[in-house]
């Protein structure tokens, strides 16, 4: 596949990824309908995980770099923020502003590339 359409993916599956935690932090202590919200969490990381790597595969050949080792530690904690917050582990607002800071943590390292 083209880079492009790497890059289009993983930015829809950023979007999934976003709907579907917001919906499962939104729904975190109802009893119904928070299945199909963590589907959607679900679809939205395998959709960023596998475009994800894709677009390393196109873009470069070489070792793992140090932004990228620290996204994949933002993918796992928004991973594990909807199981973190039905829980209590984490009170449901400060996962929502977690998942802000994450995204916008991702975004950074991504552009940015600071190290």
């Amino acid at each position: 596949m083209d880079i492009l359409t790497y890059r289009v993916l993983h930015q829809i599956g950023i979007i999934v990824l976003f709907t579907g935690l917001g919906a499962a932090l939104a729904l975190a202590r109802a009893p119904k309908g928070r299945g199909i919200a963590l589907a959607i969490h679900g679809i939205g990381l395998l959709m960023v995980l596998v475009a994800g790597f894709g677009l390393l595969a196109k873009a470069r050949a070489g070792e793992w770099e140090g932004w990228i080792i620290a996204k994949v530690g933002i993918w796992l904690l928004v991973a594990c923020l909807p199981a973190f917050a039905r829980k209590g582990i984490v009170p449901v607002a400060l996962a929502w502003v977690l998942g802000f800071a994450l995204g916008g943590t991702a975004v950074w390292l991504a552009v940015m590339k600071p190290f």
